[in-house]
C-alpha cells in the first residue's frame, strides 16, 4: 500500500471519500485511525463513527450516527496506510 504522510479525507463522490491514515493496517489500528479522522472531518465524536463492513479490506462502509440523513452512510475507499 502507498504510505500516507498525513491523515487526510478527500471527497471523491457523493458520500464517497478517500481516507488516508499514517498508521499501519495491523491489529485494527488503521480502522481506529479512520474513525478518528472521519470524526474530526465531520465534526462528530468518534463513537458516532462506526465501520459497518470492510474491516479487513480497503473499501469500507461507515455509518455516522446522529448526522444529517444525506450523509449518514459513507463509503471510504482506497484506504492508504503507512506500512
Amino acid at each position: 500500500m502507498t504510505k500516507a504522510k498525513e491523515n487526510k479525507v478527500a471527497e471523491i463522490g457523493q458520500n464517497y471519500y478517500k481516507v488516508k491514515v499514517i498508521v499501519a493496517a495491523e491489529k485494527g489500528r488503521a480502522n481506529e485511525a479512520v474513525r478518528e479522522v472521519l470524526a474530526k472531518h465531520f465534526g462528530v465524536k468518534k463513537y458516532q463513527v462506526e465501520i459497518t463492513s470492510g474491516f479487513t479490506v480497503p473499501d469500507k462502509f461507515i455509518e455516522i450516527r446522529n448526522y444529517p440523513p444525506d450523509r449518514t452512510i459513507v463509503r471510504a475507499g482506497k484506504l492508504e496506510t503507512k506500512n
